[in-house]
């Protein structure tokens, strides 16, 4: 194929043989199978882990936090994969870089007595204080005689 330019013609096919001439380029498409295939694999285990989770929320009101820690690090590891597959960087994901090790975020779910289904927005006792709680001073110890 040869593009015309002024008098003289550019072989373009001459370029596309020096690109699949490039191991380079081979071994990205080897690496981009590879990471199609991981994906795979990463997804299937956040699909349990989010059946786990919600299953573990609907008996007990929390979260397993180890699974919740996992699920954050696999959601970054996806994304890391996905810049990859997308020519958004040249750096390729695990286990050709260190594994995405993040702290989960705040998460109400984490403790069962913070459960976010349990709270009524409409009610408001909560969060006034008790007005006889907060307005009588420090009980003193009266049953011992005072001192000297």
């Amino acid at each position: 194929m040869f593009i015309e330019s002024g008098t003289g013609g550019i072989n373009v096919d001459n370029h596309v043989q020096e690109r699949l001439k490039n191991p380079t380029m081979w071994t990205r498409a080897l690496h981009m199978l590879v990471f199609v295939i991981a994906y795979g694999l990463a997804i299937s285990i956040v699909i349990v882990i989010m059946l786990y989770q919600l299953v573990s929320v609907i008996l007990t009101g929390g979260v397993n936090e180890m699974l919740l820690r996992l699920g954050n690090n696999l959601s970054t590891y996806l994304h890391q994969i996905f810049r990859f597959l997308t020519f958004n960087t040249d750096t390729a994901p695990f286990p050709f870089a260190p594994w995405p090790d993040e702290p989960a975020e705040a998460n109400p779910w984490l403790t069962p007595e913070a459960d976010p289904l349990d709270e009524d927005p409409t009610d408001r006792s909560a969060a006034a204080p008790d007005a006889q709680s907060s307005a009588a001073p420090a009980s003193e110890d009266r049953s011992s005689p005072a001192p000297g």
